[in-house]
């Protein structure tokens, strides 16, 4: 028997079955293994009594490291619903049924521990800080600061219209209904956008990585006009110039914001990116924009929700080696500008590539400082009024493009990872980042820099073998998607060689598609170091890629004691 006073933990090779010892880590993170004997809920309030007693002077260190830390990711989905308690028996209950203001619009998950090697199983992450919807309304891009190399990351967050547009209006006795279209009567619905922090569609959110507070950042506007609902696309931050650039679904423009929150800058790749192309520039639509009181407005179809024309319509971006690539609706493309030595646009935009045969939106890039560029898609966009489906299934991938330094450009040919186990293995669902690897019990190594990619997915574990999924957990999963980076097709088809997570913990949502967002992982290189800046290299090198390690036969028990 062992003595948990004296003992800090005890291991069974493959298994662990204690909290790992990981120097330097917060208190909180060193309770992993009881999260995964709770439920989410549970342990948020555990987590929250940690900081509590750090904030006090009791013997815990989140307070001084922060809830963000190495290893963690911000993961963005849909909230949820909730349906009303008393609902007539002449009303069907959809009608009655609501944005869940109390459920999580971006969780901070705690990634340190999956329990076991990736063998397609589902591992209990516990979730360290949830956002919720009546704070913030529903929410994609994510992005992560350096924290000013000082501390804990900051992250930001953008309002979005990918879970829908949901409206409301009131009946003659006072209460709420749904409305499937424009009214002279109708408001968004509650936890749709963050009214409650003066928020708009065009809001992007900061959260404080020490101490997890949440706050209005900026609203995005043009000509300080508001943006009508189509919402923001992405957001990514430019280490270098102590910034962030933001797209936006209904005006087509990527706004530059520095990090007080005030606009610099926008960039209008439909007017300046094409002309310098030789391309006929595609002015912005002001008639588009989305009219509540109109029954033009339809919540069940995309087209009138104001977005941008595809040839202007931004979505996915990133910052490389002093310029910044954004992916465009037309084609789907990438293309990128230059960022001179003030911050600024240039004025050289070029296209940098297209995705041949596919005509799903790109709404991820992500580079990892070796010649190599990754894509995420999102299935297009859709209504829905029983809030199941708000993009296209299964019809989405998860891309890598090598440089070509003999060409100069990129390779035409991508390589592409399978993504959740249900066929044609293209589940992901739009973000797409990196984190380092892991010990053959899933353990995670830092000292291992840029070695899993993980990518935000649904219906990750219905497959066809059934004893494998069986044996590893829930079925219906929607979360996250973890690999060794070098696991492209056709390997690892189907792609049991992974880890996936859970990001609500229903593990019943059938019919569910379109439920998840982006996501973002804090894993700088090095003891402390803020993210490295990526950069194009003249080649790409071999890949250095340290497979999975190896489970070894055997039973090992390893105690340490005060």
């Amino acid at each position: 028997m062992i003595n948990a006073r004296k003992c800090s933990s005890a291991r069974v090779e493959g298994r662990d079955i204690s909290a790992p010892e990981v120097t330097g880590r917060p208190s909180m993170v060193a309770g992993a293994y009881f999260a995964r004997l709770l439920p989410r809920s549970i342990f948020s309030i555990l987590a929250g009594l940690t900081l509590f007693a750090g904030a006090a002077g009791l013997p815990a260190h989140a307070a001084d490291d922060g809830i963000i830390k190495r290893g963690d990711a911000v993961v963005t989905g849909f909230s949820g619903t909730k349906t009303g308690k008393e609902v007539p028996a002449d009303v069907h209950p959809l009608d009655r049924t609501f944005i869940d203001v109390d459920g999580a619009s971006a969780q901070v998950f705690d990634l340190s521990v999956l329990g076991g090697r990736p063998s397609g199983q589902l591992s209990e992450v516990p979730s360290k800080l949830q956002i919720k919807a009546g704070e913030t309304g529903q929410l994609f891009g994510v992005t992560l600061d350096d924290g000013d190399g000082k501390g804990a990351p900051n992250a930001y967050l953008t309002s979005t219209s990918m879970y829908g547009l949901h409206l409301v209006s009131k009946d003659e006795a006072g209460n709420r209904i749904r409305l499937l279209k424009g009214d002279p009567g109708a408001a968004w619905m509650p936890g749709q956008f963050g009214t409650a922090k003066g928020g708009t569609p065009g809001s992007v959110y900061k959260v404080d990585g020490k101490t997890g507070a949440v706050s209005l950042f900026a609203n995005i506007k043009r000509d300080g006009q508001e943006n009508s609902g189509a919402g923001l696309g992405n957001i990514t931050f430019d280490a270098k110039m102590r910034q962030v650039f933001v797209s936006d679904l209904e005006t087509g423009l990527i706004h530059r914001i520095t990090l007080d929150g005030k606009e610099r800058d926008v960039f209008d790749h439909g007017e300046a990116g094409r002309k310098a192309q030789g391309l006929e520039p595609v002015a912005y639509d002001a008639s588009k924009r989305i009219n509540m009181d109109n029954a033009g407005f339809n919540t069940e179809n995309p087209e009138t929700w104001g977005y941008a024309d595809e040839r202007r319509r931004v979505f996915g971006l990133a910052v490389n080696q002093g310029r910044l690539y954004y992916s465009v609706l037309e084609g789907p493309s990438v293309w990128s500008v230059s960022i001179d030595d003030e911050g600024d646009f240039g004025t050289d935009a070029r296209i940098e590539l297209e995705v041949a045969g596919s005509a799903s939106q790109i709404t991820d890039i992500l580079f990892d400082g070796s010649g190599l560029l990754y894509l995420s898609q999102r299935g297009d966009g859709a209504g829905s009024y029983d809030y199941t489906a708000f993009a296209a299934k299964q019809s989405s991938a998860v891309l890598r493009y090598k440089w070509d330094a003999k060409d100069s450009r990129w390779a035409a040919v991508p390589d592409e990872y399978a993504v959740g186990l249900p066929k044609d293995y293209r589940g992901t669902q739009g973000g797409v980042a990196s984190n380092y690897g892991y010990d053959k019990n899933g353990n995670i190594d830092t000292s291992k820099c840029r070695q899993t990619l993980w990518t935000t997915g649904e219906h990750l574990r219905e497959g066809d073998d059934a004893v494998k999924i069986a044996s590893g957990g829930a079925k219906i999963v929607h979360g996250l998607q973890g690999n060794y980076k070098s696991r492209v097709r056709p390997g690892n088809v189907a792609p049991f060689e992974t880890w996936f997570t859970d990001y609500d913990d229903r593990y019943a949502d059938a019919q569910a598609f379109g439920h998840v967002g982006d996501v973002a992982i804090y894993a700088p290189c090095g003891a402390g170091a803020p993210p490295e800046p990526s950069t194009r290299v003249e080649a790409a090198p071999p890949l250095d890629y340290t497979d999975p390690p190896v489970s070894e036969p055997g039973l090992v028990i390893d105690k340490r004691c005060h």
